[in-house]
């Protein structure tokens, strides 16, 4: 394996055009066991993130018994963002 341009290697590609089959449409592999990541970094501070809310919401609700109030849409707002992020194609 060599590391270079993407333009250098579909040149290298074209010379074996005739020989390599050809697919149209959408290639889905039905069998995949999931998706990894190289980003192992983002999938820590998302775990991270997990837990955190995890932690807040569990405290608010012991600390509701003593009268807080958690602002639930400002929760629910973050919430959405750490959720946004382990859609498919981002954090996968």
């Amino acid at each position: 394996m060599v590391q270079g341009p993407s333009e250098e290697f579909f040149k290298e590609l074209e010379k074996s055009r005739s020989v390599l089959k050809v697919y149209k449409g959408e290639l889905y592999l039905e069998k995949h066991q999931g998706t990894l990541t190289t980003q192992a970094r983002n999938k820590a501070y998302n775990r991270k993130a997990e837990v955190l809310f995890h932690n807040v919401e569990f405290l608010a609700a012991a600390a509701a018994k003593y009268g807080y109030e958690l602002n639930q849409d400002k929760l629910d707002v973050l919430w959405k963002e750490v959720l946004l992020y382990q859609f498919h194609d981002i954090l996968p």
